[in-house]
């Protein structure tokens, strides 16, 4: 018997992994091609977005069209979209419950807000649970990510940690 959320079939869903884009090269408006999400957290309807990385700690470092596309994901919307880096060797599996060593929500609130590059296992695993698990828990972490980078921006914050306003 396999565990809820474990993978099933790794072959595959490796290959599910390794699609390959490159034919819509030129054919589509704004030469973009298919993009893809890591993971999805459904809080009846309030949805995360998860990007598992193991190169990039910070929506600034993200390529422009990868964040484009998280961006779509949450504007106008209460759901977030949250950058996860892990340092799991290639080919092993990432557990998304304790494999991010960080963690960056962003939110849009009146434009997009990225709260701060949190750097705990343990309060990525709270924030999820909050989310989910709590009716009021999107509500209660968009306002903390949105009342820490209001904070930062008064405190002389840093561009790379927080941006307000982007539309």
């Amino acid at each position: 018997m396999q565990d809820r959320g474990s993978i099933i079939a790794e072959a595959a869903y490796a290959q599910g992994k390794m699609l390959d884009h490159s034919g819509w090269a030129g054919q589509l408006a704004r030469n973009i091609t298919p993009s893809d999400r890591d993971f999805n957290i459904d809080a009846n309807g309030r949805i995360i977005f998860g990007e598992a990385s193991s190169n990039y700690e910070s929506w600034d470092e993200v390529s422009i069209g990868q964040r484009r596309f998280y961006e779509n994901c949450i504007r106008g919307t209460e759901h977030c979209a949250v950058l996860c880096r892990h340092r799991v060797p290639t080919m092993q599996q990432v557990n998304t419950y304790s494999a991010f060593e960080s963690f960056q929500v962003m939110v849009w609130s009146n434009g997009f807000v990225i709260g701060r590059i949190d750097r705990s296992v343990i309060r990525w695993q709270r924030f999820v649970k909050i989310w989910v698990n709590r009716p009021d828990g999107p509500l209660r972490m968009r306002e903390l990510i949105i009342r820490q980078a209001a904070q930062a921006a008064i405190n002389g914050g840093f561009v790379s940690e927080f941006v307000m306003g982007r539309k």
